[in-house]
């Protein structure tokens, strides 16, 4: 049997296992893998992370995940002629189908030398000199990117749930977004201190035994039985998401335990923005209609 009736075959079997769209519940007809893998030099995406998917739901997210590979694969420390081959790759990607992003990109970016100069000296203090005189760029981080970004948090989400506790998501995402680049020095050690007692299960992905802990691995803790999890996942050294997932239950005991009626507002306002439903578009997929009843 050739390659790639191998790979047929072992996808009608995993379709055969896991009938239904991790992300909207609907019939699962295709397998999607997240991370994309445009986010992984050589082809190295990482092994078990693909899932199952309705059509509309694999491709609705095409554009963010060229968004979002972009993002990650910029470096300050990492810099090879793949890596510059790749950004150009999606740069072009993005042009062609999301070309206002690229725009958004350059809107507050300076052009003069001196513009420039104070640019990179507020962004990343006393390196900013050294970057710019590297020639460097810089990238202006909008709200059109920051909702691709989130749209992708959010579908990473749904996937972490699915692989960890083992059922589809009918519930709420909280992300919180972090940077090497942005965080102070001590926010940053004091976060992972609290990572270390509280998101103990480590998952470094691999290829074909290989780790890739330097371009994708997170830190998780869930309860199946309540219906949680939360996670913190790390690309590259650019960025890192907090992702805190909470099934209705969960969140209702959240509720009812909070201790301050200003934790409790930020979560009833969370509960009506976030809920997967069509008249959130900013924080789901537009058809996502989800069906209480594929749940399992």
């Amino acid at each position: 049997m050739g390659e790639h009736k191998v790979k047929q075959y072992n996808r009608k079997q995993y379709l055969q296992h896991n009938p239904f769209c991790c992300y909207c519940g609907a019939p699962a007809t295709t397998t999607d893998h997240i991370p994309s893998r445009q986010y992984f030099l050589k082809r190295s995406w990482p092994e078990g992370f693909e899932f199952p998917a309705c059509n509309a739901c694999n491709a609705e997210t095409r554009i963010d995940e060229q968004v979002v590979a972009f993002l990650f694969n910029l470096s300050l420390i990492n810099s090879n002629r793949a890596i510059e081959d790749l950004l150009r790759e999606l740069a072009q990607a993005i042009a062609n189908n999301a070309p206002e992003i690229l725009q958004e990109w350059r809107v507050h970016v300076p052009t003069s030398a001196s513009g420039r100069k104070r640019a990179f000296r507020e962004a990343f203090g006393p390196l900013g000199d050294a970057l710019r005189q590297k020639q460097c760029g810089m990238i202006d981080i909008g709200p059109m990117t920051q909702q691709r970004v989130n749209r992708f948090i959010i579908k990473l989400g749904k996937t972490l749930f699915y692989k960890h506790v083992g059922r589809i998501l009918n519930g709420y995402i909280f992300p919180t977004w972090h940077s090497v680049y942005i965080d102070p020095a001590a926010t940053l050690q004091q976060r992972m201190k609290t990572l270390h007692k509280f998101a103990k299960n480590v998952v470094i992905p691999e290829r074909a035994d290989k780790p890739l802990i330097d371009q994708f691995f997170y830190r998780y803790n869930c309860d199946s039985d309540q219906g949680w999890l939360f996670a913190s996942v790390t690309f590259s050294e650019q960025m890192m998401f907090d992702i805190t997932i909470l099934t209705e239950p969960a969140l209702d005991w959240v509720l009812d335990n909070a201790g301050q009626s200003g934790t409790k507002s930020a979560y009833d306002f969370a509960r009506e923005r976030l809920k997967f439903q069509n008249s959130s578009t900013d924080a789901t997929f537009p058809h996502t209609n989800f069906r209480r009843s594929k749940s399992f």
